[in-house]
């Protein structure tokens, strides 16, 4: 009888990946929801999945740009960027809460959240990128794509959060 780990991999490989991404699709519905209730807003919840989703994208993107496969344990890596992801938008939404509540109007929330919340989410981020750019280099190839996948992901959530959240801030 047939046996080992490649036979496993043919048997079960679509389905745990079919599993992966619904795990993913279910874990950004409930962030959404999450953060709707924490911002009490269901507009928040909603639009906060665009600048969480498209790093995750272009992490994805990346790392098959510069791998001749992903697997699934690199799909795994998927739920960390997202929660990763999802800190700094976070970071940035409570502080423009803070500021709207201070009795600022959105331009100047927008500019007191920078520049009190956006030094903190690039030094976290860098720090956080500079330590998973070590894994790229390992010779297993999960743990190199995997880092791979984290720093673009990070790279392009600190984009997002410092263009299009405060962006859809400002317009409400």
């Amino acid at each position: 009888e047939a046996s080992g780990l490649g036979l496993l991999a043919a048997r079960f490989g679509p389905r745990a990946k079919d599993s992966s991404l619904r795990g993913f699709a279910m874990a950004m519905l409930l962030i959404a929801v999450l953060l709707g209730l924490l911002f009490r807003s269901v507009k928040v919840g909603v639009f906060t999945i665009v600048p969480n989703l498209l790093p995750v994208a272009f992490g994805v993107t990346v790392v098959a740009a510069f791998y001749e496969q992903v697997d699934l344990d690199t799909l795994n890596f998927l739920a960390i960027c997202l929660g990763i992801a999802v800190d700094d938008t976070i970071h940035f939404l409570a502080r423009f809460r803070i500021e709207r509540e201070r009795g600022l109007d959105r331009p100047e929330a927008v500019r007191a959240t920078m520049l009190e919340a956006g030094h903190g989410i690039v030094r976290t981020s860098v720090v956080l990128i500079a330590g998973f750019a070590a894994t790229i280099t390992a010779d297993y190839m999960p743990v190199s794509s995997g880092g791979a996948v984290l720093c673009a992901t990070l790279f392009a959530a600190v984009a997002a959060d410092l263009t299009l959240v405060p962006a859809m801030a400002r317009l409400g």
